[in-house]
């Protein structure tokens, strides 16, 4: 069914009015795959940091230049048709410029430009740096976790002081900062998770998480307080632990076709605003 333009606005309520809240997710992921991924090659130092980063480059980058180089010419074509630009009104050499050096939006501005979306790669990249300093530095396990609940304090605050200064102190590096951490000390929990019934964890979160959205889909809000709060400190955890820890959830991640979606993730967050573009 279709309320107002939107297929299944009943069933997906929630997705619908609050989606944006996801991108605090993919932090924490982050956090949590890179932890596990380069903490220990970090730790023992069998891992420089120019091989660290241009690891993270080369993952990262050619994506993100080539969707530039798309959303430009796509622009530069809606601009010659309409007379503005799709959405967003930041299209200048400026911009550009940052952009192909991937420090746009929330590291010298907090106005979005080009290919807006794109504004979490370049937060993910301070994040990197932060995270090899903290690995590097931190001759403990116990003292990373130290080193992130600090740094999920700062993030927080960022976002709770409603900052939002153009280099670094405002809201998106905020809301990076914080779930990225918190997804570090995911990470070390889920290393001991020998040691925890798992089985409970999984499926006490997943029932917490069930109730939520059903109770939320109605005309009932029982959130208190601010949502993005809410989200970073308890549904993000949440949706993750349940992941990792309901059996049948995570064989049906496993399987190839969610596999192959999950390596396409990024692609398809990047190119979905050109899609959206090209259709207008």
């Amino acid at each position: 069914p279709v309320k107002n333009g939107v297929p299944f606005a009943n069933l997906f309520k929630w997705s619908y009015s609050n989606g944006w809240a996801l991108v605090e997710l993919f932090f924490m992921l982050s956090g949590f795959g890179m932890f596990l991924g380069y903490g220990d090659k970090i730790i023992k130092r069998e891992l420089t940091f120019k091989q660290y980063i241009m690891k993270r480059i080369l993952k990262l980058y050619p994506l993100f230049f080539l969707t530039t180089i798309l959303i430009t010419i796509l622009e530069i074509w809606h601009k010659y048709l309409t007379g503005k630009t799709f959405i967003y009104g930041y299209f200048d050499c400026w911009h550009f410029f940052m952009n192909l050096i991937l420090c746009q939006d929330g590291i010298f501005g907090t106005e979005f430009s080009f290919n807006a979306l794109s504004w979490c790669i370049s937060i993910c990249f301070i994040l990197y740096i932060i995270h090899f300093a903290v690995m590097y530095f931190s001759k403990e396990k116990i003292n990373v976790i130290y080193s992130y609940i600090i740094l999920t304090f700062i993030g927080l605050s960022i976002i709770s002081m409603e900052w939002n200064y153009p280099f670094i102190l405002n809201e998106m590096v905020g809301r990076g900062l914080s779930c990225f951490s918190i997804g570090v000390i995911l990470a070390n929990i889920y290393l001991i998770s020998d040691k925890l019934n798992t089985t409970l964890i999984g499926y006490l979160r997943l029932i917490i998480l069930t109730l939520y959205y059903l109770i939320h889909n109605t005309r009932y809000n029982i959130i208190i307080g601010n949502f993005r709060f809410v989200f970073i400190m308890i549904f993000s955890p949440l949706i993750i632990f349940s992941c990792l820890y309901v059996s049948w959830i995570n064989k049906c991640l496993s399987i190839k076709p969610m596999i192959f979606l999950g390596s396409l993730s990024m692609n398809i967050y990047l190119l979905h605003f050109i899609v959206q573009c090209i259709i207008i």
